[in-house]
């Protein structure tokens, strides 16, 4: 499914349900979705591609168009009982490793898992509902999932989602329409945003918060940052699909002196660094 509302609504509408969410990403080949549907056992998928029918009609899969599909359908198909008893351990979601630690596989996170991860990382962060978000990076990557998409959730926050905004010009002429307060991105988005033009950089103005993830920050990106943003808050945060993912932030006012640092551990996480692994 495109990102968007329509997203958003068929998230929810899954755990109402208590099912669990398998996002796919709209660019994945055939052959990665068949085995996907085979090793995770899946039973409905739900869409807003007027073709996926003819895909995979065949595998057994009930598929539910979101475009075409009315409230009775939907509640239905989805078996939602008002009654459904949730518990903490319960899977909710199940997100595909970035496979730059080794061979992608598969994270299995429970209601406990992502509901204190989004806590800890508002808290680490500092942000409230009176921020406005952009979500420009894939909103089926686990860093965007929680420390964006259901952190901004929770908070009550109004935000934006255009996947289009991963390129400068988008990003800044989003951010200075819609006064966006808050938003993540990656080293290189950071990098490409920060060498677009110093009329580029004053159009952030409206930026207060900003996390970095997914990846290092070398140095030379590090002091840029620094130096060109000088009215945001700069975050760095690390993390691990297993993990749900946030597990350290390094905050704000340590960012301009701890260069290379991924922070400290969140609110319930302990990271032990192994000498003889190097882990």
């Amino acid at each position: 499914m495109e990102e968007g509302i329509q997203y958003c609504i068929g998230y929810f509408a899954i755990l109402f349900a208590d099912c669990v969410v398998v996002p796919q990403k709209p660019s994945n080949t055939a052959t990665e979705s068949i085995h996907k549907i085979s090793d995770l056992q899946i039973s409905l998928i739900l869409t807003n591609d007027s073709n996926m029918n003819i895909k995979f009609s065949v595998f057994g899969c009930q598929i539910l168009n979101i475009n075409a599909a009315n409230s009775e359908s939907v509640e239905h198909i989805l078996n939602i009982d008002d009654d459904s008893a949730e518990q903490s351990n319960d899977p909710i979601l199940i997100l595909n490793t970035s496979g730059t630690s080794g061979k992608p596989k598969y994270a299995v996170l429970s209601r406990y898992n992502i509901s204190s991860n989004v806590d800890a990382h508002i808290a680490s962060v500092n942000i409230s509902s009176d921020d406005i978000g952009l979500i420009a990076l894939p909103i089926y990557f686990s860093y965007c999932n929680t420390s964006q998409f259901l952190s901004y959730v929770k908070l009550g926050m109004s935000f934006v989602i255009d996947s289009k905004s991963i390129y400068p010009s988008a990003f800044i002429n989003i951010v200075k329409s819609e006064h966006i307060t808050v938003t993540n991105v990656t080293p290189p988005i950071l990098d490409c945003l920060l060498d677009y033009g110093e009329s580029s950089v004053a159009a952030l103005a409206s930026l207060h918060h900003l996390c970095v993830g997914a990846m290092g920050i070398n140095k030379r990106l590090w002091k840029k940052a620094v130096d060109k943003l000088h009215n945001c808050k700069i975050y760095s945060t690390y993390g691990m699909t297993e993990m749900s993912p946030r597990l350290t932030t390094l905050p704000s006012e340590d960012f301009p002196k701890k260069i290379g640092s991924v922070g400290l551990p969140l609110q319930g996480v302990e990271i032990i660094i192994d000498k003889h692994k190097d882990e």
